[in-house]
């Protein structure tokens, strides 16, 4: 076996998941102003909705601020394909309960 092949390819593909990772990242945070604002939908909420772009909430990495105090964390975004819905998934970080907020 060839081990410096082996070696060569480990790298790569390291480096290939690593560029993956956080290209995923900044997608997520781009879906965030795509979106006009989101809608409450399901369980946990900061307000009835939150608008990224008018500083209604800021977003720090995965850390979501209102009036500059962090209350939630974010999950995930969800897209829906059929529907073309998207889904903002959050956490409490006091109670770790979640919500969904739906993008309008």
């Amino acid at each position: 076996m060839n081990w410096k092949a082996l070696k060569t390819n480990s790298k790569s593909l390291l480096l290939f998941l690593t560029l993956l990772i956080f290209s995923s990242c900044n997608n997520q945070k781009n879906e965030l102003y795509e979106v006009g604002f989101w809608k409450h939908y399901d369980g946990f909420r900061i307000g009835d909705a939150i608008n990224f772009d008018t500083g209604n909430c800021q977003i720090q990495n995965d850390t979501i601020y209102k009036s500059e105090k962090p209350v939630a964390i974010l999950i995930k975004i969800e897209n829906r394909i059929f529907t073309r819905d998207k889904f903002l998934h959050i956490k409490d970080l006091t109670t770790n309960e979640k919500g969904i907020y739906i993008g309008k």
